[in-house]
């Protein structure tokens, strides 16, 4: 099955061409290559994301939250092998 594909042409100045021609070509991108990444980021940017269920608002209230329980649990692990200090210290 063939995937559908839409053509987006437009007109831009001489100079604006040359410097993404030459931007491109000094990242190892074809001109197309340059301007299909380019408009993917001006939309993710732009763009009206609000459809998307990992842009609602109200996900975070039916996230679970920490309890004693998670406390309980977690906290001596966070100590293990590492002498008394704590695992996020091991690292910095």
């Amino acid at each position: 099955m063939a995937i559908e594909k839409k053509v987006v042409q437009t007109e831009i100045e001489p100079s604006l061409y040359e410097f993404v021609v030459k931007t491109a070509k000094s990242k190892g991108l074809t001109l197309k290559e340059a301007t299909r990444e380019a408009l993917r980021l001006w939309a993710a940017q732009e763009g009206d994301l609000s459809w998307d269920p990992i842009f609602d608002p109200s996900w975070d209230e039916k996230a679970p939250r920490r309890t004693d329980a998670w406390d309980r649990v977690w906290r001596p692990i966070r100590y293990v092998g590492f002498g008394r200090r704590l695992l996020s210290e091991s690292f910095t």
